[in-house]
């Protein structure tokens, strides 16, 4: 399923990296001292390059890219890495969108998130280096179930949510791309959220974003309309997560992903339920579904949620605490020993001098936990 990006945001975002007014105020700063710091601590940061990892399998495959399993030669530890085509992140005016990414996976400190181990940048590509998620995708054991009894929705949807209300509500980040091909899975079957490439910061309570951004079958009304959006288009596409997970397709799927009729079928809102489904989840996928935002449930908190009947034999704190087995830990594992077992790639991604580079992005280079302290702003 491709995403869409249609224009750069109407309001400009903010760069992360950009110390607020009053810190600005407080520091005796501006915004081009700012800048200036990150260009000198960019260079007295040891400069990784493609050359430091070794390719061992393509693994995955983005928009704007590809992601392989590598290994650190001065490590020998195994990561992910996520190389991306600077041209195409120009092209669709993704600069920020790119250094939101850095910040979210750098700054996340939540059991559902990927983390981000190093990042650097070359004259055509970026690169991320992200912690090896070895249970693979859940798409794809979607795919082969064509849908779970409910009780394995309700564990996947929570720990879900419980990284949802982290970006929404503790680091002010709307996702804007939840869908089953952006899960990972550890090998003992917990989710992790991956591919932040069109989140975007969550703006002032009275305004909003206004870039046509997301998988078309996941797209919520407000975007499609472009009246604006906010953290609630998040709620709706964690309604059609759920109800995927239950039925194995998407409540506004059209046979021939006729783009035009997908978006049709959201407008007119009018999914039909199996009879098989729960009350409770029926009633959930509804309440998450609402034409107007602002009546979606967790619109006013994540706790209306989690306190739905759907959810009522799940203990978050335990959920939260990695205490509760995974249904999925057997899938998982058996992922985890065919990801062993990929063919190993023949050449080496190599960066070659371009006659054209690109100009560098700053705030994206991170050399690890400890070292980009100067300048960084961390409480989103």
């Amino acid at each position: 399923m491709g995403n869409l990006c249609e224009t750069k945001e109407t309001t400009q975002i903010t760069s992360v990296q950009m110390l607020s007014k009053q810190q600005e105020e407080t520091n005796g700063c501006n915004s081009e001292k700012n800048q200036n710091s990150y260009k000198m601590l960019e260079s007295v940061q040891k400069k990784l390059s493609i050359d430091d990892f070794l390719m061992l399998n393509q693994i995955g495959k983005g928009a704007f890219g590809k992601v392989f399993k590598v290994k650190k030669k001065d490590n020998d530890k195994i990561y992910a890495l996520k190389a991306m085509n600077k041209k195409q992140i120009f092209d669709n005016n993704l600069e920020q969108n790119a250094i939101i990414e850095k910040e979210v996976l750098n700054n996340s400190k939540h059991p559902f998130i990927v983390n981000l181990k190093y990042s650097f940048q070359s004259q055509t590509k970026l690169y991320f280096v992200l912690e090896y998620i070895d249970g693979g995708e859940f798409y794809q054991i979607l795919q082969r179930t064509q849908g779970f009894p409910e009780p394995v929705v309700q564990f996947v949807a929570a720990e879900v949510i419980l990284a949802l209300e982290y970006l929404n509500m503790k680091l002010n980040i709307i996702y804007r791309d939840l869908k089953p091909e952006n899960l990972l899975l550890t090998k003992s079957g917990h989710v992790k959220l991956t591919d932040f490439g069109l989140a975007t910061k969550k703006k002032d309570k009275n305004q909003k974003s206004y870039t046509l951004v997301g998988t078309t079958e996941y797209l919520a009304p407000e975007i499609l309309r472009k009246e604006g959006h906010s953290f609630e288009v998040d709620l709706w596409t964690l309604g059609i997560l759920i109800y995927e997970m239950i039925t194995g397709k998407t409540p506004f799927a059209h046979p021939e992903r006729n783009q035009m009729k997908i978006q049709y079928l959201i407008l007119k809102n009018n999914p039909t339920y199996p009879p098989t489904m729960s009350k409770d989840a029926k009633d959930l996928i509804n309440s998450l579904l609402q034409t107007n935002p602002q009546l979606r449930i967790g619109a006013n908190g994540y706790d209306t949620i989690k306190n739905h009947s759907f959810f009522s034999k799940i203990n978050w704190q335990d959920l939260y605490e990695l205490k509760v087995k995974s249904p999925l830990k057997t899938f998982a594992e058996d992922n985890s020993n065919r990801l062993q077992n990929l063919k190993p790639m023949s050449t080496q991604l190599i960066d070659t001098p371009s006659n054209n580079p690109l100009p560098q992005i700053i705030g994206i280079s991170f050399s690890g936990n400890d070292i980009e302290k100067a300048g960084s702003v961390k409480n989103y």
